[in-house]
């Protein structure tokens, strides 16, 4: 899944980690993964961080940087951003 880049931005975090954790809570009751992609280049460090930490708590399998579609890929500091704020197994 694509974080919700609207809800994130407009503050309404608790919204976006409500839907993550119940996308976790399906996809884990149907044996599945969950991959929640955060699109980094469309948030600042501490956005960052503070998805990486609901992505954690909530128990995402994986955490991607971005779709690609963005205006910019991934950057080593978004790698070492999220590595630094994710647990060994969610990233």
């Amino acid at each position: 899944m694509v974080i919700n880049i609207g809800a994130f931005k407009s503050g309404r975090v608790e919204e976006v980690e409500d839907e993550i954790g119940q996308l976790v809570e399906l996809c884990h009751f149907k044996n599945a993964i969950l991959k929640v992609i955060i699109e980094t280049a469309l948030l600042t460090e501490e956005e960052i961080i503070t998805a990486c930490r609901i992505c954690a708590a909530v128990g995402a399998d994986f955490v991607k940087t971005s779709t690609g579609f963005a205006a910019r890929g991934a950057s080593v500091a978004d790698i070492t951003l999220m590595r630094d704020h994710l647990p060994p197994e969610s990233a």
